[in-house]
């Protein structure tokens, strides 16, 4: 999941495909303002109904993208990200972002596409 400058979110899923073709279904953590997905390099139709987006890995992979306003809140000059999720997840905020705070504790700084990601267990 990225963070963006304006507070909006692009959240990107990764999907390994055992035997496909394989409809998957996961739940979307916002509204989605725009969302694509792709089966290899193939674009494929989504579905969403209600929290949960609904696509068909045709090949090996398939990747979800949308983005949302849903899991930002300003306070000042401060930004708040909250998010519970049933998934591993890993957010890269804007660059030059200062945190104050992150909860919970218990996290993982890695790298994605060269920039500082953090990465939570589920929950």
């Amino acid at each position: 999941m990225y963070v963006l400058a304006d507070g909006s979110a692009k959240v990107v899923y990764t999907i390994s495909i055992s035997s496909p073709p394989e409809r998957v279904s996961l739940k979307l953590f916002g509204s989605p303002l725009y969302i694509e997905a792709y089966s290899d390099d193939t674009v494929v139709p989504v579905d969403i109904v209600d929290d949960t987006v609904e696509a068909t890995g045709l090949g090996e992979n398939l990747t979800i993208k949308y983005y949302t306003l849903d899991l930002t809140s300003k306070s000042g000059d401060t930004w708040i990200l909250n998010l519970e999720t049933p998934y591993h997840v890993t957010i890269v905020l804007p660059e030059n972002a200062l945190v104050y705070r992150i909860e919970p504790e218990n996290f993982t700084v890695t790298l994605v596409d060269g920039e500082p990601g953090f990465s939570f267990n589920p929950g």
